[in-house]
Parts: C-alpha cells; structure tokens; sequence
C-alpha cells in the first residue's frame, strides 16, 4: 500500500518528504476501513478457504489506520456504520442503494 501511494503522488512529489504535504495539494488521498463479509462456508471452514473473517479484516483495519498516521494520510473509518449491518446486503457484501449505502457515502461527504 505504502508503494502504492508513493506511486501515486510520484507526478505530485519529487520524494517521500513531500508526503506529508499531500493534505494541501489538490490531489489528496485517503484510506478507508475495509467492509465486514458475511461470514459462510469460505471462512469458516478449517482450515479456511476465505481470508476476510472479522479478525482478519479488523487486523488490515488497524494496519491501514497506522500506514495512514504514519504517512500523514487521511484514514476514514466507516466501520462505525457499516459493522453493525455487515449482513443487510443482498449478496452480503455489496451496499448498493441501500439505508447502509446512504449512510456511508453522507458520512463520507
């Protein structure tokens, strides 16, 4: 991730330095929590089949928040919204025009 963002703001910045003025550039980027997934017979299967159990998302979560502090990014966590209504999807994992979806993206805003 941390390569990934360098990449991104490389016609931004000439070094890693610059980093920490992405928040006044016109370009900024932001980080966000990564969604709950139902939880079926991928990833609880022993051993699982599936790497996004709750524990497993929450660990990258916490990985995310920590590269975002330490590179002076932006973290938006929605997890908040959407960790109690991770099963309100119908696929169990997409929040498409739903109440879930309406909140995210106000939240966002």
């Amino acid at each position: 991730v941390r390569d990934m963002i360098l990449s991104l703001t490389a016609s931004e910045s000439e070094s890693e330095s610059d980093l920490k003025s992405l928040d006044d550039s016109h370009n900024k980027i932001y980080l966000r929590s990564i969604h709950y997934n139902a939880l079926g017979d991928v990833k609880t299967t022993c051993p699982p089949q599936d790497w996004r159990s709750p524990p497993v998302i929450d660990t990258y979560n916490e990985i995310i928040r920590n590269l975002s502090s330490s590179m002076n990014i932006s973290y938006i966590d929605t997890n908040f919204i959407v960790g109690p209504l991770w099963d309100i999807s119908e696929d169990f994992c997409h929040y498409r025009l739903d109440k879930v979806a309406s909140a995210e993206a106000l939240y966002m805003l």
